[in-house]
């Protein structure tokens, strides 16, 4: 690719347009935007509150929504933005009224996420 970080960038806008897009082929552009910025490693820092609005534990296809969201994460990515994707995780996953299930998923994808942004830890121990 020339440009991927344009390519993605015009993905996502297209992506965020209300116009009725498919929900089958709005999860495939959010595979190949997060695919892009996962493996150039771009910043596109208005893709994760994106995601975050699509992380409902009643959100049809999660599982591949959370999977996306282990793929944008990279070294490059401000722990600001991954801790609030944690937040959102921890919040819809990861509690006492969720299912066995749903806090294995959840638990694994907080787990992938810190394993690929580890200075995250750092910025949690710092707000404590």
């Amino acid at each position: 690719l020339r440009d991927p970080q344009g390519l993605a960038e015009a993905v996502l806008r297209r992506l965020k347009t209300p116009k009725s897009i498919p929900y089958r082929i709005k999860l495939l552009m959010m595979n190949f935007v997060t695919r892009l910025v996962g493996n150039h490693e771009l910043l596109l820092l208005n893709l994760y509150p994106f995601l975050q609005n699509y992380m409902g534990g009643h959100q049809r296809e999660v599982t591949a929504i959370l999977a996306y969201t282990v793929q944008a994460c990279h070294e490059s990515v401000p722990p600001d933005e991954v801790y609030g994707i944690l937040k959102t995780i921890a919040h819809n996953f990861v509690t006492e009224r969720c299912s066995e299930e749903q806090m294995a998923v959840g638990i694994n994808a907080i787990r992938a996420i810190i394993s690929r942004v580890p200075p995250v830890l750092s910025l949690e121990e710092s707000r404590d």
